[in-house]
């Protein structure tokens, strides 16, 4: 990229999602792996972030954390399994608090989770903020981005 780029501005001033990622890959090849990348353009694209918030996040798996805000970034397959971990979570504390907790062991605990995450959105269970699941296609593959807080 010839042009010099104003890190102030939003991203989508200046790129693509792919020219971001590409961009994103030259600047912190040396600082991320290239899953990390994937899933940072994905972020700062969707939200039309300034560049110059790069310097002050932190990542910690796949979470961002921008100042005091956090951001979970998840393929399809880590979105259901993250999706399924809480509606399993909150079936076993409902019927704990109704006295039914020996119920659970006789629930089928993959066609539950999958019908509850079949017929609502992801993002109320694992969006802890907004209940809002922002999808993003980057080469072929969809992420998933949820505001936790």
């Amino acid at each position: 990229m010839k042009t010099k780029i104003d890190k102030s501005k939003k991203v989508k001033e200046y790129f693509s999602l792919e020219e971001l990622y590409e961009y994103f890959k030259q600047e912190y090849n040396n600082v991320y792996d290239e899953e990390t990348i994937r899933r940072l353009a994905c972020l700062f694209y969707e939200y039309n972030f300034e560049l110059e918030i790069m310097d002050d996040i932190k990542v910690q798996h796949n979470t961002v954390y921008i100042g005091n805000d956090e951001y979970l970034i998840l393929t399809d397959e880590e979105a259901n399994e993250e999706a399924k971990r809480y509606i399993l979570d909150y079936l076993y504390e409902t019927l704990e608090y109704k006295g039914l907790e020996d119920l659970f062991e006789f629930i089928d605990h993959d066609k539950y989770a999958e019908h509850i995450i079949n017929n609502e959105s992801r993002g109320r269970w694992i969006s802890h903020y907004d209940g809002i699941e922002r999808d993003v296609l980057l080469n072929d593959t969809w992420y998933n981005i949820y505001r936790i807080n």
